[in-house]
């Protein structure tokens, strides 16, 4: 930012222009927030005149309120003041003003951007209807990157499913469109992360197993790769969690820490190795949010993005961010269960037009951790510490249906010791329940349905109402609509 306090303010984007000759140049911006008559016209930077042609952010005209524009200068190595000299010549009276920032080399960043649905059931809607919004999601997502197979590779779009809910959900909505989300998710512009739904540490080892048995079935039948989970707007987890994701095959852990009445590890963004007490790990990226590029605008215009990211840029840089790629996860329309959008595909190409660095590319979560798994450019640290969830007093909310959900979780473990010791001890033939198998397995699948769905992330409605559209899943809890194909969310359809 400029040095200097007064109606001429400069500012040092870590821009690259394309196009900009032998010599690199990199970006300052010029704004000017005088009321007193016209803006200067000229600027002298380091010997150069430049003739200033001014954009209206906000207003325009000769009160100059929020006027701005953009300056190349020489790349230069290193770090340097820049002054910057201006005045008004011609018909009015002759001013000059002056002001200086600082000035860094210009990295060749580049922004990765991850598309995904942030799966916040009951949050914003009622969970029915959240259900079937979020398999038609996937469902516009394959449709988007049908329209995107003729772009260059880094405007193709790509789509991280951020639970495997949703995918559950799309194949209970879509089930002739299996083939084809299999064909994506195996070239890997789709991509099934392991975790069904967003989780708390309230969850039990056992619970946090069940949690990524449909993603385990699901790409096992489809020969999908799987090696990512994904827990975003939580703040801890169960410290069995890396080992159980090891167990099955999973490498790679996303998080993205909410703030709100919380704090995360510093410092963030980083990747870190967490590890469960037995050394079991995963690598795992300490994200700051999973709208990032919504809020800066990425999902809306280049152009309005611009003057965002190059904050957000020198911002890193001066938290001493050690990489010249991020990641950004963001989601087609600000806000938790969005849908995605074709839109950033052009936002995609119109930035790759206009500068040579910063470059924008989508990517899937599995995309980045592969990045960051050889390229990282310290030593990514190891930490064997376990990580309670700040917001676990949410259980104060829902007594009654905490209590319900562990007294369900501790009948359902006593019930399956019991069927291995009648099978495995006794020897006795449990055959006979052949006939009822399939009744028994939908009342089981809800009940593990129930206990996943409420002790999942999200404990009250967007108003922050504990009592809000989280309802729909109380009252699934004490009924049994839960299982038998007659409630939108039950375990019992879409199956692998």
């Amino acid at each position: 930012m400029s040095n200097d306090a007064g109606p001429l303010q400069v500012t040092a984007w870590p821009f690259i222009p394309q196009a900009a000759g032998s010599d690199e140049m990199q970006v300052i911006v010029v704004s000017w927030t005088g009321r007193d008559g016209p803006p200067p016209d000229i600027a002298t930077i380091e010997g150069t005149t430049y003739r200033l042609s001014w954009q209206g952010e906000y207003g325009s005209g000769d009160s100059g309120q929020g006027l701005r524009c953009l300056l190349t200068i020489p790349r230069e190595h290193g770090r340097r003041t820049v002054r910057v000299q201006a005045a008004r010549q011609g018909g009015s009276p002759a001013r000059e003003v002056a002001a200086s920032c600082t000035v860094r080399d210009a990295r060749h960043w580049e922004l990765c951007l991850m598309m995904q649905s942030h799966v916040d059931i009951g949050y914003t809607e009622h969970p029915d209807i959240l259900a079937d919004a979020h398999g038609e999601y996937i469902a516009k997502a394959l449709d988007i990157m049908s329209a995107s197979d003729d772009r260059p590779p880094e405007e193709q779009f790509r789509w991280t499913c951020e639970g495997s809910w949703t995918v559950e959900q799309f194949l209970r909505l879509h089930p002739e469109r299996a083939t084809e989300f299999v064909r994506r998710a195996q070239e890997g512009r789709l991509e099934v992360t392991a975790l069904y739904a967003n989780l708390t540490d309230l969850f039990s080892e056992d619970l946090l197993r069940r949690s990524v048995e449909y993603a385990v079935a699901l790409c096992k039948k489809y020969r999908i790769p799987l090696s990512t989970a994904c827990n975003h707007d939580v703040n801890g987890w169960g410290w069995a969690l890396p080992r159980i994701l090891r167990d099955v095959g999973v490498r790679y852990l996303s998080t993205a820490i909410n703030e709100t009445r919380a704090l995360g590890v510093r410092p963030r963004p980083a990747p870190f190795r967490w590890e469960a007490p037995d050394g079991n790990g995963v690598l795992l990226w300490h994200d700051g949010s999973y709208l990032t590029g919504n809020t800066l605008r990425l999902h809306h215009s280049a152009r309005e993005a611009e003057p965002l990211v190059a904050s957000f840029l020198n911002r890193l840089v001066g938290e001493e961010y050690p990489h010249d790629r991020v990641l950004l996860k963001m989601s087609g329309i600000q806000g938790d269960s969005m849908p995605p959008t074709p839109g950033v595909c052009n936002v995609v190409a119109d930035w790759n037009r206009r500068w040579e660095w910063p470059r924008l590319r989508l990517v899937t979560a599995r995309d980045w951790f592969s990045h960051v798994e050889s390229n990282w450019p310290r030593v990514i640290p190891c930490l064997r510490q376990a990580w309670p969830d700040w917001w676990a007093d949410g259980n104060g909310s829902a007594l009654y249906e905490s209590a319900l959900a562990r007294a369900t979780q501790a009948r359902l473990a006593d019930l399956e010791t019991q069927r291995i010791v009648i099978r495995e001890q006794l020897g006795v033939d449990l055959g006979r329940l052949n006939q009822r198998r399939g009744h028994i397995s939908c009342l089981s699948a809800g009940a593990w349905w129930g206990r996943l769905l409420h002790r999942r992330s999200g404990w009250a409605d967007a108003s922050g109402h504990g009592s809000g559209r989280r309802h729909g899943h109380r009252l699934a809890l004490r009924s049994k609509v839960v299982c038998c194909g007659r409630h939108r969310v039950c375990g019992c359809r879409g199956q692998p």
